[in-house]
């Protein structure tokens, strides 16, 4: 135990603010990024602390650091795969009638609820209409875990239906 104690004391990086429109240098970031490697093309972040206002401030600070510095172009969060289609829809600036709507949707409670989560999802759909819609986002989650099961089977159920996958089957599941 006492050599991971040592170790942590040696490679800390003190981060400067947790604010993701921060306009100080980026040194703490800059040093966070230099451990990645430059053939990495996966970082998870985790959280020192669940459901916390600024942990989720401090990711979309560095979200939007590694993406404007490092070349990443995916963002994946804790929400549903199959409702965040809907969010990926907006990200990728697709028309979509009611913003609200597709937030409680679209995203697990936690980031449908604080504006820090909405704000980084604001961001990418920003950060996309001047790079092309560079950005893709993604839930790792499984569906409906966070609010019903009806709205991640209703974004299946188009996938199927829409995208011509296997429609007889689509129609049967459907049904039932």
């Amino acid at each position: 135990m006492i050599d991971f104690f040592e170790w942590a004391r040696e490679n800390k990086i003190d981060i400067n603010s947790v604010d993701p429109h921060y306009d100080g240098e980026n040194i703490d970031l800059k040093a966070i990024a230099s451990t990645i490697g430059d053939d990495v093309q996966i970082v998870a972040l985790s959280e020192g602390c669940h459901n916390n206002k600024e942990m989720m401030l401090l990711h979309h600070r560095i979200i939007k650091y590694l993406i404007e510095n490092c070349e990443f172009t995916i963002v994946a969060t804790e929400t549903g795969l199959p409702e965040s289609r809907l969010i990926f829809d907006y990200v990728q600036n697709q028309p979509v009638s009611d913003v609200e709507s597709m937030y409680k949707k679209g995203l697990n409670k936690m980031y449908a609820e604080w504006q820090e989560g909405r704000d980084l999802i604001e961001w990418m759909r920003i950060y996309n209409q001047a790079h092309n819609n560079k950005l893709q986002y993604y839930g790792l989650d499984i569906g409906g875990f966070y609010q019903n099961w009806l709205n991640p089977m209703n974004q299946i159920f188009r996938y199927l239906l829409d995208l011509v996958v296997d429609t007889e089957y689509a129609k049967k599941l459907v049904q039932k």
